[in-house]
Formats: C-alpha cells, sequence, structure tokens
C-alpha cells in the first residue's frame, strides 16, 4: 500500500465521512476493497470512495462500475461496492450506488447489474439501495452413483445417434493448451487474459483439482471443459464452458461425465454445481439424477430510466 493510505477496518462508525472520486494514487488501497475489479471485462473509467472527513488518506469504502453489457437480454453495467464494517448502515453504500448510478446514465444505461449472484447480507444490501432480483442461480448437491450411470446412458444414447464426434478426446485439463482455455473462459464471462490465467494455474495447482478437471478437444481445438474444485471437501464444477459454436449438448455431458468418473475414483460420494434459471438442460439434469437443491442466490438489477431511483 502506498505510504500514508489507510483502511479504516474496526474504526469508530460515528467519525463523519466524504464521498469523492479517488485519485490515482489511492489504486492500491481500492483494490484492496474491490479485489475483483483485477479480473474486470475492463478498467472502470472511474471509482468512488468514502473517506473520513479531513482524512482522504483513510478509505472506508469503495465502488465502481465496468462500462461493459454483460448480458444481452438484461443489459447493464456490471457494478461493485464494498463499506468496512464499522461504517456500515449509515448511508455510505447507497451514496456509493447514486454516483455510480449518475455515471452509467452518462453512458445511455439503463440499468446496473450486481457483480455477481448474492443471498444474505449482500442480498440485503442491494434491496435497501433499490436493487430488485433478475436472475435466479439455483445450487445443487447431487450423488456421484446416480448421475454417473445417467451420464453414460445419455452419451451411449448420442454416440448411437451420431450426435457427438468420434474424434473427440477427453484429457486433463492441465493438458489441454492454457492460451485456449484462457480464451473460451473470456468469450463467456469475459476478464483480462493475465487475470484469467492466474484463476486458473492457481486451482490447478492443487492436486484435487487436477484429479477432477477435464478438457474435451479435437482436431478442430478445445471444445469445452469443467473446472473442478473442492467445497467443503465435496467436487464441485466450478466453471463448466463449451464452445457456443458446438454447444449440443454432448460437450457439457462428456465432460461432466469424465469428472465424475474422476471424482468416483477418489470415492466421492457428492458432488455439487450451480447453474441459473435459462440453463434448462442443466436444471433438467439435477431433477432427473435427483440432485438437491441447496441454495438459491439472485443477479441484481437497479433500473435507471426516469424516475425508476
Amino acid at each position: 500500500m502506498p505510504r500514508g493510505q489507510t483502511l479504516e477496518v474496526g474504526a469508530p462508525a460515528a467519525r463523519p465521512w466524504v464521498v469523492a472520486k479517488a485519485p490515482a494514487s489511492q489504486t492500491e488501497p481500492v483494490l484492496m476493497l474491490l479485489p475483483e475489479l483485477l479480473s474486470a471485462e475492463a478498467w472502470p473509467p472511474t471509482w468512488w470512495v468514502a473517506h473520513l472527513e479531513g482524512r482522504p488518506e483513510a478509505l472506508v469504502a469503495a465502488g465502481a462500475l465496468v462500462p461493459r453489457l454483460r448480458d444481452p437480454a438484461a443489459p447493464a453495467f456490471p457494478c461493485l461496492v464494498r463499506v468496512l464494517p464499522g461504517y456500515r448502515r449509515l448511508g455510505i453504500g447507497r451514496a456509493l450506488i447514486a454516483r455510480l448510478a449518475d455515471d452509467a446514465a452518462r453512458w445511455d444505461v439503463d440499468a446496473l447489474s450486481s457483480w455477481e449472484a448474492h443471498d444474505g447480507a449482500e442480498a440485503a444490501f442491494l434491496r435497501a439501495t433499490g436493487f430488485a432480483p433478475n436472475l435466479a442461480v439455483h445450487h445443487f448437491v447431487g450423488e456421484v452413483a446416480q448421475a454417473l450411470p445417467l451420464c453414460a446412458k445419455r452419451e451411449h444414447a448420442l454416440r448411437a445417434r451420431g450426435r457427438s464426434p468420434a474424434s473427440i478426446r477427453l484429457l486433463p485439463l492441465h493438458e489441454a493448451s492454457l492460451d485456449a482455455v484462457t480464451g473460451l473462459y473470456r468469450s463467456h464471462v469475459g476478464g483480462s487474459d493475465a487475470a484469467i490465467r492466474r484463476r486458473i494455474e492457481a486451482a490447478l495447482a492443487v492436486p484435487s483439482c487436477r484429479q477432477l478437471s477435464v478438457a474435451a478437444v479435437d482436431e478442430s481445438g478445445l471444445a469445452g471443459f469443467l473446472l473442478a474444485t473442492l467445497q467443503g471437501g465435496v467436487p464441485m464444477a466450478d466453471l463448466w464452458i463449451s464452445d457456443p459454436s458446438r454447444r449440443f449438448g454432448w460437450v457439457a455431458l462428456m465432460t461432466l461425465h469424465a469428472s465424475l468418473q474422476r471424482a468416483a475414483d477418489m470415492s466421492a460420494t457428492h458432488f455439487r454445481f450451480h447453474c441459473n434459471e435459462r440453463a434448462v438442460a442443466t436444471l433438467n439434469f439435477a431433477r432427473q439424477c435427483g440432485a438437491r437443491q441447496v441454495a438459491t442466490s439472485y443477479g441484481y438489477r437497479l433500473n435507471l430510466q426516469p424516475g425508476a431511483l
């Protein structure tokens, strides 16, 4: 952190505060508050901070938006706000959201969206500042012993009907081209290549992740991959992505089948996965394999049209 910059962790909440644009010298403390920006699709044109009155170096909150439309079905700029615990419920978050809304309006954008799906305290904060639930994300736990036969049956049916290419090969993800994996991830989620590579390399440095994660390739290159991690000791499909030009179900099915077989080889009895409410095929799979829904989180959206705030 630059000399003289501080984050007021645990400071008394009664001091007055000021919201201002962050100068370049505050880049590092802002990124400490908002580390998600390191993997953003683009750098925020402006970021806002809240600091103690008369102490611009003492940051208590930060907020930023990224000028990219992630979801064509519901165009909005993703935004991120974080307030240190000792300074919550004082209106700071609401003030930062208002600044971000003004910034988005200058781009002629009708809405802000939450950075990711939330539940709990984060969701309560978004609702309190005017955001409304926009997209549900369902979280499941399934049994490996029930899912494996279903995957095998479906994959056999696809092959019998000629719906999956005979040339496809499944290999450990760490043996696939990292450039290709990075590019496919970026095309779906966005972000900088450097940040994506760091995330994937960090995950694959864990032996269990290397064992569970698979890629599907053929002579045309990478068709898709499943990056699996452990959550509470249970294998979880963390990134499950198929090439859009070959998204006819077989890529996702084959990578899931291979990863589940690897989970069974590790003596795992359960697995975790999640999907949004538009992923009909994955929701059908969850129902058919008897997976149990354990949570629902929501993406949130703030309408910026006149009269909405």
